[in-house]
């Protein structure tokens, strides 16, 4: 199924990785000859040597737009891709009134799918869920919403990258790597996963990540407050 977070989810939590920490072999497409128009409501991004089908662009992905006339820069950012309407055309998330018309525009669409992919999958092993469609209890079409899982796979495509890049202990991306891993702990500490295998939209069982089963071998109306501060083998 698809992964539970995009790189659209990414560049909301850190742009500078589309233009400057992307990995190289993970470009879907890149040139120097875009072109912005208007139509409507609609910013159009068009490029004749852009290939976005065959790329695997699809809503979701980033586009990074660079340019600079007389001294001045028009485009310096990402921008998320709204739809792939042909191998040469896409709309982007954005306003016209904010993006200045203009052609010659360098860009390029790195992504982080591998990650998004590796994410998926350890995150559907953490927490039992079934990837494979087998109609068991805990499958993955049966999830209420795939959003509850969007900031746990966010934070752990960060540190896989991350982790990725260190080339050492304690350098700029071993320190983004072990923060995002934190951030990824407190993602699954407030999990919270909602079932709902009929898909009548109203789940039949939530999950809490962060609840725990106690297990004792005492009772009576004394206790727990009677022999409580001694810890007993179990």
């Amino acid at each position: 199924m698809a992964n539970f977070s995009t790189d659209e989810d990414l560049l909301k939590l850190e742009p500078e990785l589309f233009r400057v920490h992307f990995h190289p072999s993970q470009l879907l497409t890149e040139g120097t000859d875009g072109v912005i128009r208007h139509s409507g409501s609609s910013v159009v991004f068009s490029s004749a040597t852009a290939d976005f089908i065959n790329g695997g662009a699809t809503s979701g992905h980033v586009l990074v737009l660079s340019k600079t006339s007389s001294n001045a820069i028009v485009y310096g950012e990402a921008y998320p891709v709204k739809s792939v309407e042909a191998s040469t055309t896409a709309l982007l998330e954005a306003k016209p009134g904010a993006m200045p018309t203009a052609s010659s525009i360098t860009f390029s669409m790195p992504t982080f799918g591998p990650q998004h992919e590796d994410a998926h999958f350890l995150l559907c092993d953490s927490l039992d869920i079934d990837d494979n469609d087998l109609n068991t209890e805990n499958d993955e079409a049966d999830l209420y919403n795939r959003r509850q899982l969007r900031q746990a796979s966010c934070a752990r495509v960060m540190e896989i990258f991350y982790m990725g890049q260190s080339a050492a202990d304690d350098d700029f991306y071993w320190n983004k790597s072990t923060f995002w891993n934190g951030e990824y702990g407190r993602a699954m500490q407030r999990l919270k996963l909602k079932w709902d295998a009929d898909g009548d939209s109203d789940p039949e069982r939530t999950d809490i990540r962060a609840s725990v089963d106690l297990v004792t071998d005492e009772s009576g109306d004394a206790w727990p407050t009677a022999d409580w501060t001694k810890a007993k083998d179990m």
